[in-house]
């Protein structure tokens, strides 16, 4: 853009086809548009390479660990009804740990999935 009192021309495009239009304007007054470049394009995203067996192993480790969380929790409930409050605080740090490791599992396979 440039400015010229009281006049104001705009000039599409980058500074060298300004300098070039200012320049040429100089000896022709002809207002003509920059060449219309082609559109990138972003290259298309690579294919993800999944390990089919490596995934049916944390599949299969997956399911292992939600059912000893499911027994975990059915024998912390039958400690804390008998009252036997060691056993059952034995079992809920037995079953936090198991929770960590479901949710590790989950987002290993969550990235081989990507």
């Amino acid at each position: 853009m440039e400015l010229d009192p009281p006049h104001l021309k705009e000039y599409p495009g980058n500074f060298s086809y300004f300098w070039e239009k200012k320049n040429r304007s100089a000896v022709s007054p002809i207002r003509e548009r920059p060449p219309k470049l082609p559109a990138r394009r972003k290259p298309p995203p690579a294919p993800v390479v999944v390990d089919r067996q490596a995934a049916d192993r944390l599949a299969v480790q997956i399911e292992r660990r939600e059912a000893d969380k499911q027994q975990l929790e059915e024998a912390l409930a039958a400690a804390y009804r008998k009252d036997d409050h060691q056993t059952g605080n034995h079992l809920a740090r037995d079953l936090r740990r198991v929770n960590e490791e479901i949710e590790r599992l989950y987002a290993e396979w969550g990235e081989m999935a990507l």
